[in-house]
């Protein structure tokens, strides 16, 4: 999960987050209109003093967590597809002959698609792997994302 979707979902917290920063900085600052598109800037006495040592304490503490969350979730992510990958290719590479770079590929593909094979990439492949082992690697893949062990005397 990207850090921008978990401070999306953490909406609230980041604007409170913004807000701790932003809300003293704009009140050193005073803001003319001065026509159309042109404004005139003028910053308090003491704003230098102030930016030299602001407390951005929340807004750090508040990317953290979400550089957390997005890390800990995308982590959880890679693990489990990890463990899955290598079940489903120790499965397959017990009962058939076929090139690693092509069964990794597959499973990959397989997951990406929901545990199915497109027949385009059937098509692609049809060369140099068999349709059954096709349809076991499908069946695999499938098997191991609902958390089925992959073993012989497992039926679907």
């Amino acid at each position: 999960m990207p850090i921008s979707v978990a401070m999306k979902r953490q909406e609230a917290d980041y604007i409170k987050a913004l807000t701790a920063f932003s809300k003293p900085a704009r009140g050193l600052c005073e803001v003319t209109w001065a026509g159309d598109e042109h404004y005139d800037y003028a910053w308090a006495a003491d704003a230098e003093v102030w930016f030299g040592c602001m407390d951005l304490t929340e807004a750090a503490v508040f990317m953290l967590d979400m550089a957390e969350a997005s890390l800990e979730t995308h982590m959880r992510q890679k693990v489990a597809f990890l463990g899955l990958f290598d079940q489903v290719k120790r499965f397959i590479d017990a009962r058939h002959d076929l090139r690693g770079s092509d069964l990794a590929t597959l499973i990959v593909t397989v997951f990406q698609n929901g545990g199915t094979l497109s027949n385009n990439r059937r098509k692609r492949y049809a060369e140099r792997v068999q349709p059954d082992v096709l349809d076991a690697i499908e069946d695999a893949v499938r098997r191991a994302m609902r958390g089925q062990a992959l073993d012989d005397t497992e039926q679907d």
